[in-house]
């Protein structure tokens, strides 16, 4: 595959799996902004108990310090909803 010039397929699903992980740790972190649902509703609907919940939204603060792009993203996701 290495001739073909493409990656192996261990580095494309994990790097999918991370971009994933920020996904949810963003929806994860708006809901909690909102204020609309506790952490233990927000972990039903993730299917992850309320202390991951805790712990993707701090991920998702932390991301955001770091990018602008990802702050203006979870932005227009408030709006939107």
């Amino acid at each position: 595959m290495k001739a073909l010039g493409e990656k192996e397929p261990e580095v494309v699903l994990g790097a999918a799996k991370r971009r994933s992980k920020r996904n949810t740790d963003m929806a994860i972190y708006d809901l909690g902004y909102l204020g609309m649902l506790t952490n233990k509703e927000i972990g039903q609907i993730f299917a992850v108990g309320y202390t991951a919940v805790t712990e993707s939204a701090k991920h998702a603060a932390f991301n955001m310090t770091k990018g602008r792009n990802l702050q203006e993203r979870i932005n227009q996701i408030s709006i939107d909803i």
